[in-house]
């Protein structure tokens, strides 16, 4: 059963605007890179086979033969993938990166710490309060008013 995102090879080089006929021999001729699905006889193609065949295309318009476009397409997915142009990056450049990467990460890492004293500092307080209210409630054998419930008679406990 096709799904919408398989489609034939006319409509591949419709949007593609190459020749369905020449489509129709790099499909055959590439045909262990480009997978299709055979249905009643009839072929459909899906979105990797598109890439691949969109690929075959490029290639072929920039002069390639047949033996390095079946290099490329042996590559693999990233083969598929547009061509990124190149950037030229200074020691300057990745310096100033490395520098701003390093800067984030000590900002971080510093906040983090702070963080960390101040609930090493909460949690001494609460032990603090625990232990004061321990002690109340073992000399008095009742919860002091002030932690009482609301509504708590002292010595009601």
């Amino acid at each position: 059963m096709t799904g919408t995102r398989f489609r034939t090879l006319r409509a591949i080089a419709r949007d593609l605007g190459v020749p369905e006929r020449e489509l129709e021999e790099d499909a055959a001729r590439f045909a262990a890179s480009i997978p299709c699905l055979e249905e009643g006889g009839r072929r459909r193609y899906g979105p990797a086979a598109a890439a691949a065949l969109r690929l075959v295309a490029r290639l072929r318009g920039e002069g390639m033969d047949a033996a390095s476009i079946s290099a490329e397409l042996g590559r693999g997915p990233v083969a598929l993938a547009p061509p990124v142009p190149a950037i030229a990056v200074g020691t300057t450049d990745l310096a100033s990166a490395l520098n701003r990467r390093r800067e984030r990460r000590r900002r971080g890492l510093a906040a983090l710490a702070e963080a960390l004293r101040a609930l090493a500092g909460a949690t001494d307080r609460r032990g603090v309060n625990v232990a004061a209210l321990r002690a109340a409630m073992d000399a008095a054998g009742t919860v002091p008013s002030r932690h009482a419930p609301r509504g708590a008679v002292e010595g009601s406990r």
